[in-house]
């Protein structure tokens, strides 16, 4: 089990339909937890869910195409991905962990988060994935969280390199881009996981 003490969790707990960011709030919490509800809506493409998070700038290589194997995780996976898609909104908590040490790959995060236990989650944590990713971004365009990604679907470009989607908040704008898993994780990257 992580040392709790090593790590910072904020909670986004799962709500209705897609909503304007400013129709809703985050609660901040003194203990650090940050609490807003959020719903993936499935109906949409990778694309349209990007124009509609407002992004300064993101990636061209972000896009269904590169990024096709993702689904509803509550669809039935015997019915066809695309019909269910289709009526698709799932109320999702999603949480946004900063671990308080380096990773050297992805695949070490990935374990980290599911041997991640607590009260809200015995079961640990599952990466996030665009879809996700995206919810977050488009209700809560002023978030001023920097640096915060979901390892739970990649592209590998044609010369091998496997890459990820994160945000990035400058202060006075926000990109949706790709980083290499290989890389360092350092101290500063908040994943975002949903619960098992």
């Amino acid at each position: 089990m992580i040392n709790k003490r090593n790590l910072m969790v904020l909670v986004f707990l799962a709500g209705g339909g897609f909503v304007f960011a400013s129709q809703e709030k985050c609660v901040f919490y003194a203990d650090g937890l940050i609490e807003c509800p959020v719903a993936v809506d499935y109906t949409r493409t990778i694309e349209q869910a990007i124009e509609a998070g407002g992004y300064n700038w993101s990636s061209e290589y972000i896009n269904s195409k590169n990024f096709n194997k993702e689904s509803n995780p509550e669809s039935d996976p015997k019915k066809d991905v695309e019909s269910t898609r289709q009526n698709s909104r799932v109320p999702t908590q999603i949480v946004l962990i900063q671990f308080n040490r380096h990773f050297y790959n992805a695949e070490d995060v990935k374990t980290a988060l599911g041997e991640l236990k607590s009260d809200h989650a015995p079961n640990g944590y599952r990466p996030a994935k665009p879809h996700e990713l995206l919810a977050l971004g488009f209700q809560y365009q002023d978030l001023q969280v920097k640096d915060w990604v979901g390892l739970g679907s990649s592209w590998v470009i044609p010369w091998g390199y496997r890459y990820v989607a994160y945000f990035d908040w400058y202060g006075y704008r926000r990109d949706f881009d790709l980083f290499r898993t290989a890389y360092v994780w350092d101290g500063a990257w908040r994943f975002a996981a949903v619960r098992k």
